[in-house]
């Protein structure tokens, strides 16, 4: 597994599953269909909204790892309810967190030297 894909599980294990657990992607959707066929999402014409519960992780999880679903993620974001919880950038080669949630010392030290995390100072 490359970073990018061990970026886009350890976010997915941060994520607090909550009933307004939201991931919006922006990809090309031809590419990722057969993955949007066993997730319930909703398109708006922009992004595909994904409601974040277990059975959505996993098979989230099971697409990184087998079939490089993050490399066709444009960007993406986490949202816990209205409040903003992640944004990520170009196939997830980097990304930004929220300062309003905590995140363990080890996924900051790993990623941030990686030059692959930021945490935001606004939101």
């Amino acid at each position: 597994m490359d970073n990018t894909q061990l970026f886009f599980i350890d976010i997915l294990k941060q994520i607090p599953l909550q009933e307004t657990s939201l991931l919006l992607i922006q990809a090309p959707y031809e590419e990722l269909k057969p993955i949007f066929k066993k997730i319930s999402f909703k398109n708006d014409g922009v992004h595909e909204y994904i409601k974040l519960n277990r059975e959505n992780i996993e098979i989230l999880l099971f697409e990184t790892i087998f079939n490089d679903f993050e490399g066709y993620l444009q960007n993406i974001e986490v949202r816990l309810g209205e409040n903003k919880f992640f944004e990520g950038y170009d196939c997830m080669q980097y990304g930004m967190f929220s300062k309003n949630f905590d995140l363990s010392n080890d996924f900051k030290q790993k990623y941030i030297s990686l030059e692959m995390l930021l945490i935001s100072e606004d939101w």
